[in-house]
């Protein structure tokens, strides 16, 4: 693929602009339902975060970027990072699952709250570190089996696995930084401050490996890269660059935002609770919200 070919190539494969538009219509409604009866900036902050993480997806999904990393693994890592690390990192923060169920009637969130007890998503909150250390196993397992050179040459060739790929690396991603506010409002901001650490460790060490690796790994490339003014171990080192710094620096940014927040936490304790904090559904918050004042 040349670059002026891959350059005017947009995706439009009809699940993936389902789901987005299908998440875009289910947020909007709910927010816009929520507004109504919550007061403050919690849910304007909320929109601006998912509407960031939303917009991410469909440049990883949807724009060029997708038909360049079918030539070039720089481009396939950026889209990595965006799918696997910055986008869930937004849409968490955004809080999709509890404002985007004030979409639905409310006998059907009552349904969704009940599933989570049923399910024990409550039970696991109790259990932070078990939660933590096994999401970020998760998160980095993704990451390193999909840059093996069979499975990653695999889902350059083969549709089907390229969408399991994004899938595995999204959902880790999505479960990640889930853990991780959930870590933050229980006061146990040091423990994920522990979980980015190790999660920077494990992807930092993949970063290493391909920016100083003796040759290129990937057999797929090996005759896409030449177009784009590259070898395939100059494309190599570069992706291993992107996710060293660029992606090191989501990890480590996040990881001193909660350490700071996690030292002032006597007097975050003492601020009014706010409705959610993190990207489950919580079972107070139609007890929380207050009518808003005209």
């Amino acid at each position: 693929m040349t670059p002026d070919t891959a350059l005017r190539s947009w995706t439009w494969d009809p699940a993936v602009l389902f789901l987005l538009l299908a998440s875009a219509v289910a947020y909007g409604v709910g927010s816009r339902r929520l507004r109504t009866l919550h007061r403050g900036p919690f849910v304007t902050r909320s929109r601006w975060y998912f509407w960031g993480g939303w917009a991410l997806l469909v440049v990883a999904l949807v724009s060029p970027l997708d038909a360049m990393s079918e030539a070039l693994l720089s481009a396939h890592m950026t889209q990595h990072i965006i799918l696997g690390l910055l986008a869930p990192l937004l849409l968490v923060s955004g809080h999709p699952l509890t404002i985007g169920s004030f979409a639905l009637r409310p006998q059907e969130r009552a349904a969704m709250r009940w599933w989570s007890r049923r399910l024990g998503i409550a039970a696991l909150r109790r259990h932070p570190i078990a939660v933590g250390l096994t999401v970020v196993g998760l998160h980095l397992g993704a990451f390193w089996f999909w840059h093996v050179p069979g499975p990653y040459d695999l889902a350059v060739q083969r549709s089907l696995v390229h969408a399991v790929e994004h899938l595995s690396l999204f959902g880790t991603g999505l479960l990640l930084w889930a853990a991780i506010a959930r870590s933050r409002t229980v006061d146990r901001g040091g423990m994920a401050v522990a979980v980015l650490f190790l999660a920077g460790l494990g992807s930092g060490a993949l970063a290493a490996l391909l920016t100083l690796g003796p040759h290129a790994f990937y057999s797929v490339h090996r005759g896409t890269t030449g177009a784009w003014g590259l070898t395939p171990l100059e494309d190599q080192q570069l992706a291993g660059a992107i996710m060293w710094v660029p992606g090191g620096m989501i990890y480590a940014i996040a990881a001193l935002v909660i350490f700071v927040r996690w030292l002032d936490r006597p007097v975050k304790l003492r601020a009014p609770m706010v409705l959610v904090s993190d990207g489950f559904v919580d079972e107070g918050i139609e007890e929380r919200v207050q009518p808003r004042v005209p």
